[in-house]
C-alpha cells in the first residue's frame, strides 16, 4: 500500500499495472478552498475565460445586484452565460414601481456544477454590481448545483 500527498491544487497521477499487461490511470486532486473576484469594471459586458481549478467540481458565484429605486420604472440586471452553450450560470435583477419605489430584487447567488480542469468562455453583463466573486472548496463540492454546464 502506498500513500500519496497533493499540495495545494496539485495533483499526483497514479498508474495501475494489472497482471494482464492492462494499465489504469488515474489523477488525484487535493481541492483547496479559493476564490477570484473581479470588480464592476472588469465584468462590464466582458468575455472572461475561467479555468476551473482542478478538483473542483462546483463554483459559487456571488454578485450583489444594483438596487433600483428613487425613479419611475427603474431597472437593472446582471447576467453571467457560457458562450458556447448559453447557459445561463446567474443572473439577478433589481426593478422599481412607477412611484419609483422598488418592488422585486434578485442578487446573483448560484451553485455551478462544472468539469475539473476545463476552462470555461464566460459572459460577463454585470455593470450593475459591486463585482463577482467565483468560490470553491471541499464544502461548496457537496452543495447542490443550481446550475449543471458539466457535460461534454
Amino acid at each position: 500500500m502506498h500513500s500519496f500527498h497533493c499540495h495545494k491544487n496539485d495533483s499526483v497521477t497514479i498508474t495501475v499495472n494489472y497482471i494482464d499487461g492492462s494499465t489504469t490511470t488515474a489523477e488525484l486532486f487535493e481541492l483547496q478552498d479559493g476564490s477570484k473576484e473581479w470588480t464592476w469594471q472588469e465584468t462590464s459586458y466582458k468575455n472572461i475565460s475561467f479555468a476551473i481549478p482542478g478538483g473542483a467540481h462546483r463554483i459559487k458565484i456571488e454578485a450583489s445586484v444594483d438596487w433600483a429605486e428613487g425613479e419611475p420604472y427603474a431597472e437593472t440586471s446582471a447576467s453571467i452565460t457560457n458562450t458556447a452553450n448559453k447557459k445561463v450560470w446567474g443572473n439577478g435583477y433589481s426593478y422599481a414601481a412607477d412611484d419609483g419605489q422598488n418592488y422585486d430584487h434578485k442578487d446573483i447567488d448560484s451553485i455551478v456544477a462544472v468539469t475539473p480542469g476545463k476552462t470555461y468562455n464566460l459572459l460577463f453583463d454585470c455593470a450593475s454590481t459591486n463585482g463577482v466573486k467565483f468560490s470553491w472548496g471541499r464544502e461548496i463540492d457537496k452543495m447542490t448545483a443550481t446550475v449543471v454546464d458539466n457535460e461534454e
